[in-house]
């Protein structure tokens, strides 16, 4: 028998025919399937600010993608690795439907941290709660209370007792803790 040429689907590698064609035509009608294995198609990792490791894997068309990295970026949670864009999630048990090398982008969310600040003897007034909660790299924002203390002038909120760098509503957030 004189097999036919390779048969091609797109995303596969053609492995041959199951069963084995014979080297002679049988006396009874034979059906043979054409066997397929996904073709290698690297993802590339992009973590968006972050960091990952491993940074790509090889993965094969129409087999789930397997195993992902979980990349850590300070201030933030990671949401997931999404295609390009605002595209689809993708887990490790969603298939690759990607018939070439591709990138997978991180999702982040930005993380809210307590700021309690520090009255350093003083008081404040109004309806002000005794903390505040920010995100992490966005302004302190509005809600900074003023402080008073007797014999005293307040200069502003500073990262530190005795000096520091004023913080302002403006100040972005970039301490990934709770903190004074």
């Amino acid at each position: 028998v004189t097999p036919p040429p390779d048969p091609i689907k797109g995303g596969h590698t053609f492995e041959g025919w199951n069963p084995a064609l014979p080297a002679t035509m049988p006396a009874y009608d034979l059906t043979v399937t054409a066997q397929w294995s996904g073709e290698a198609v690297t993802v590339t990792f992009d973590p968006q600010g972050g960091t990952v490791n491993p940074t790509s894997k090889t993965v094969y068309y129409a087999a789930p993608y397997g195993e992902l990295p979980i990349p850590t970026r300070t201030g933030y949670t990671f949401d997931g690795w999404h295609q390009s864009g605002a595209g689809t999630l993708v887990t490790a048990e969603d298939k690759v439907w990607n018939g070439g090398n591709h990138t997978l982008h991180a999702y982040w969310k930005a993380n809210t941290y307590r700021v309690t600040p520090d009255y350093q003897g003083g008081t404040i007034s109004g309806p002000w709660m005794p903390y505040l909660d920010v995100k992490y790299g966005e302004p302190y924002g509005e809600n900074l209370p003023n402080a008073t203390r007797f014999g005293y002038t307040f200069n502003g909120w500073f990262t530190d007792p005795t000096g520091g760098t004023q913080v302002t509503s403006e100040t972005i957030m970039n301490q990934a803790s709770d903190h004074n």
